[in-house]
């Protein structure tokens, strides 16, 4: 093989790279999207080699094999577009369109035409990443996206042209070794290896980017119960408020009672439960204006957007009775769990502590109260009023007595 040859598996290389990256991405946190894309490059290095290295050949076989190959690329490419983005892939449509595409060609090689061959496969694929455009509709959201968009158009437009570019430059009419002569033999593998190289480094940005992510949400999300933690409730919260949302907003804090006697008396494992539970009924409670936490060991945050004070009150207490209900039979035959709660409005541009500092007040006035309840700043407001008159009863009394004693 002279130096030419050489150069061309620079590309089959570098796809193996590209597939070593997904792969990569693959295995530290398990990805389908990467998994496909590392099928798809190590596919396309196979195509590509076998396409170097049987360029002259004339063997039916072998180069319907490498069509097969180079549309398998395609499709799985395809594939993990449309997974990536409708978390569907059609593989029934790929496959029939895969099939039918290498029956045509290796028709045509038969008949004698194998640059007409060649130009059916250019289509084939083009008509196979065609579909794989059909996956970024409704889909442009950042960036990364239109970019990768933008790059797959083109690559699909240049199956398309490609080949007709070929025959318009080609030096007469066209015959199997005109056709792989160094301008069309280089200009092809240059195009194919350039356009999915580029795919692949923006493929690999847009998944890295994607892995930070989960790895930032799964910093702000409670394990047991896949609710925002103290972090993330608070972090959500404060962008929520940034928003200046012109609906009510109110706080409701909860906490589970007697919570270290059900871990003394049942186990920590029934514990566990026992906030897993509280943490899904909060979950499958809040509306998508709504935001559930855990902060604490046993205790809960919820914040609400739509709902006044007392309509909030109400929700808080319909959490109460539904968590009374809910326990006994999931958890422990002999467990029965309550919940205190308190609520609070949120006025426009409070800090999120002060809000929950709020709330926090109302629910220490229910446990103060028995539990099982739900207290609301208004109640914080009456008692301190209360102790307020007590207050001044006693003093009154006192200075009275020892008017009347002198």
């Amino acid at each position: 093989m002279d130096i030419d040859i050489y150069f061309r598996f620079i590309g089959p290389f570098v796809f193996l790279v590209f597939a070593g990256g997904f792969g990569f991405i693959h295995m530290v946190k398990t990805n389908y999207n990467a998994l496909i894309f590392a099928c798809s490059y190590v596919v396309g290095a196979v195509a590509f080699t076998l396409d170097v290295i049987f360029e002259t050949s004339a063997n039916v076989f072998i180069e319907s094999a490498i069509a097969l190959l180079y549309a398998i690329t395609a499709a799985l490419l395809t594939a993990g577009f449309h997974n990536y983005y409708r978390g569907k892939v059609p593989w029934y449509l790929l496959s029939v369109i895969v099939v039918i595409h290498i029956v045509i060609y290796s028709t045509l090689l038969v008949s004698g035409t194998p640059w007409i061959g060649s130009f059916s496969a250019n289509f084939g694929c083009g008509i196979i990443f065609t579909i794989g455009l059909l996956a970024f509709r409704g889909q442009l959201r950042r960036n990364i996206d239109g970019f990768l968009f933008g790059i797959h158009l083109v690559s699909c437009l240049t199956c398309f042209l490609r080949p007709l570019i070929i025959a318009a430059l080609a030096d007469g009419p066209l015959t199997p070794a005109n056709y792989n002569e160094a301008l069309f033999a280089v200009s092809l593998h240059f195009i194919v290896a350039t356009a999915a190289i580029v795919t692949a480094m923006v493929l690999l940005a847009l998944l890295s980017m994607d892995q930070v992510e989960n790895l930032r949400e799964s910093s702000m999300t409670d394990e047991l119960t896949r609710i925002p933690n103290r972090r993330g409730f608070y972090k959500k919260a404060e962008a929520m408020l940034a928003k200046k949302i012109k609906q009510p907003v109110n706080m409701i804090v909860s906490d589970i009672d007697h919570f270290k006697a059900v871990n003394d008396t049942h186990g920590h494992i029934v514990g566990d439960r026992v906030i897993t539970a509280f943490g899904q009924l909060l979950a499958k409670a809040a509306k998508p204006n709504h935001l559930p936490g855990r902060v604490g060991g046993e205790e809960f945050a919820l914040l609400v957007t739509g709902l006044s004070l007392y309509e909030t009150i109400e929700f808080a207490e319909k959490l109460r009775r539904t968590f009374e209900a809910l326990l006994p039979v999931e958890a422990s035959p002999d467990l029965n769990c309550t919940a205190s709660f308190g609520v609070a409005k949120i006025m426009p541009e409070t800090p999120i502590l002060t809000a929950y500092s709020l709330a926090d007040k109302a629910l220490y006035l229910a446990k103060a109260s028995g539990r099982n309840r739900v207290c609301s700043e208004l109640d914080v407001k009456i008692s301190t009023m209360q102790e307020h008159a007590r207050d001044t009863r006693d003093t009154s009394f006192t200075l009275d007595a020892t008017s009347k004693r002198a």
